[in-house]
């Protein structure tokens, strides 16, 4: 990934926007630059995976596997599929690596001997745990956060990302 330097993002954002967007300009460079921050730091996240125990090493993606399997057991890999909003092939690739890890195991159905079900081992309820922890440390703070906003500016941050989604979709769409 090419990495622009701040002062050179900020000539290439600001300088075509001064005029069509006068003096909301800096404000919503600021909200542009914090997404596109989130976006970087997302992005590194899901390279980097947590260690848990000795050796056991389990990236972002996996975690959001582990949850809703932790939280779901005897989903099966169609189920998990819709939730993870990836295809079947997809969630059998994670349901397969966290097999080998011995975090997940698979059971045949009783009523459906094709249907495979499943569930987070013991060592993996140690992990569930502790994303738990975190992701409830978390959204407490977010919420605290958007507690403090009226309802109106509410739908206005909101109304705002769709905004950023559809010219990214846009921008995206123009250039495949």
């Amino acid at each position: 990934m090419v990495r622009i330097s701040d002062d050179r993002l900020d000539i290439i954002v600001r300088i075509p926007y001064n005029v069509a967007m006068k003096d909301f300009a800096a404000e919503a460079f600021e909200l542009l630059n914090t997404i596109s921050i989130i976006v970087e730091k997302y992005n590194l996240l899901e390279k980097t995976p947590r260690t848990y125990g000795k050796d056991i090493k389990v990236y972002p993606s996996q975690i959001r596997t582990i949850v809703i399997i932790g939280h779901n057991p005897g989903i099966n890999v169609t189920g998990l599929a819709k939730r993870l909003e990836v295809t079947k092939a997809s969630a059998s690739e994670s349901i397969t690596k966290l097999v080998e890890n011995g975090l997940v195991r698979k059971t045949k159905d009783a009523n459906n001997n094709k249907e495979v079900l499943l569930h987070i081992t013991k060592q993996c309820q140690l992990i569930l745990d502790d994303i738990d922890k975190r992701h409830e440390r978390m959204f407490r703070d977010f919420k605290s956060i958007l507690g403090e906003l009226q309802e109106t500016n509410y739908e206005l941050v909101i109304k705002f990302l769709k905004k950023v989604e559809f010219y990214l979709n846009k921008y995206i769409q123009e250039n495949r």
